[in-house]
């Protein structure tokens, strides 16, 4: 039985590394919505950080953030999708996009075993989950929505790309 075990510098037995290549990049940003205005941006200087609009935050002790601003999901899914989906996810379905556009990849039943999704954020829903919360607390949980716990795990995003592509 062959397991293909190599020692690593610790004396760690360890699996063999395999190659992984970054085909395509994507970002949805507080300074732009592609990945090209990003870096541009970022090149001329400027902030993506403002006084926050998207929330009351006039109880809080920093009224400023990095938020995403001229957005519209509608460019990237269905009104309906839209609706039901928190910021998060459809960030991560736009940026995604234009990482496979970026990538040049056409997806056809051969790729689709040969790809995964790496994400990474911060926090899940917090959008919706606030959201819910205030809705809750006025009107009482019979008001909640059912999207509210899909639309609060971090693992929706990535798994809504993969349900894409």
């Amino acid at each position: 039985m062959t397991t293909n075990l190599h020692q690593n510098g610790n004396g760690m037995m360890m699996r063999p590394v395999h190659r992984v290549v970054i085909t395509g990049m994507g970002a949805i940003t507080p300074l732009a919505l592609t990945i090209g205005e990003t870096w541009e941006a970022l090149l001329a200087g400027r902030s993506g950080i403002g006084p926050i609009t998207h929330f009351d935050a006039s109880e809080l002790k920093t009224r400023f953030a990095g938020q995403v601003k001229n957005f519209d999901p509608e460019n990237y899914m269905e009104r309906k999708e839209a609706r039901r989906t928190d910021p998060f996810i459809q960030f991560a379905v736009a940026a995604s996009r234009e990482a496979v556009a970026d990538s040049g990849i056409d997806f056809g039943a051969e790729q689709s075993n040969r790809c995964g999704i790496f994400y990474g954020s911060a926090i899940g829903g917090l959008h919706t989950t606030l959201e819910n919360q205030e809705l809750a607390n006025k009107r009482g949980m019979s008001r909640v929505s059912p999207f509210m716990i899909p639309n609060m795990l971090i693992d929706s995003a990535p798994g809504k790309i993969a349900i894409e592509y």
